[in-house]
């Protein structure tokens, strides 16, 4: 029996302190019943794709708004804006931050 490798740690990053990213896909769906209430047809639009990434240490130069960089690899193409940053200091650990972002692959 092989063995099964899995992999550890964080992986869409490849510098920087990133302590944990967090990424989710949705989509938006729409289905339609005819006059018996069956299914009759569903579509899926606007897909859109979240992340949450948090690390410690130097803040990471984030802007709000539209962003080109410091985006996880799992999340490429169309529009992607960071919607809210966080930093964090306490008197007794490293500077800590925080930010989330959302990919809409479908805009321009």
């Amino acid at each position: 029996m092989s063995a099964v490798t899995a992999t550890l740690g964080i992986n869409s990053f490849t510098s920087g302190t990133v302590t944990k990213v967090s990424t989710s896909s949705k989509v938006t769906t729409k289905v339609l019943t005819d006059y018996s209430g069956a299914f009759s047809a569903a579509a899926a639009f606007d897909p859109l794709y979240e992340a949450t990434v948090e690390g410690s240490g130097t803040y990471p130069s984030i802007a709000l708004g539209v962003i080109s960089a410091n985006i996880p690899s799992t999340i490429s193409g169309g529009v992607i804006l960071c919607d809210s940053y966080t930093q964090t200091e306490k008197n007794d650990e490293f500077q800590s931050w925080k930010y989330t972002i959302k990919g809409f692959p479908s805009a321009t």
